[in-house]
């Protein structure tokens, strides 16, 4: 046991010494969000039209984003979702962000199952009808 710790104390040593290659490794990462999306503020001015009702407790609008892979579609709406968050926070206003990239988890059904989970309604993950599953969302 006390080999074992020995090779992971050097182990961790190596690590917070050795100089660093990365000034920030977080960008790296699948759910960074910029704090700056350069030639994006008209995309996000629109996406933020969209969202800011929440902050006065409306229901917002339905946002539908499509174009090419890569163009930032992704990172413009977490970007903007987080602001709002933030705002409402600010705020005082209760309000749940929920985020689920319908490509990986690939059905209606489950998409809706996010979602519900997200705001506190349990639903199954499987065995229901989906306009039930919509209904309790």
């Amino acid at each position: 046991m006390t080999k074992s710790l020995d090779v992971l104390d050097t182990l961790f040593d190596r690590f917070l010494n050795h100089a660093r290659i990365f000034k920030d490794r977080d960008v790296l990462r699948h759910d960074y969000i910029p704090s700056y999306l350069p030639h994006r503020e008209n995309e996000i001015r629109r996406v933020g039209e969209v969202v800011a009702p929440a902050l006065k407790r409306y229901r917002c609008s339905n946002l539908f984003i499509y174009g090419k892979p890569g163009t930032g579609k992704t990172a413009v709406t977490k970007y903007v979702l987080s602001k709002v968050e933030e705002k409402a926070k600010e705020l005082d206003v209760p309000l749940v962000v929920s985020y689920v990239n319908c490509r990986l988890v690939g059905t209606e059904y489950r998409v809706f199952f996010y979602l519900c989970n997200s705001v506190g309604v349990k639903v199954p993950f499987t065995g229901l009808a989906l306009g039930e599953v919509f209904d309790r969302f």
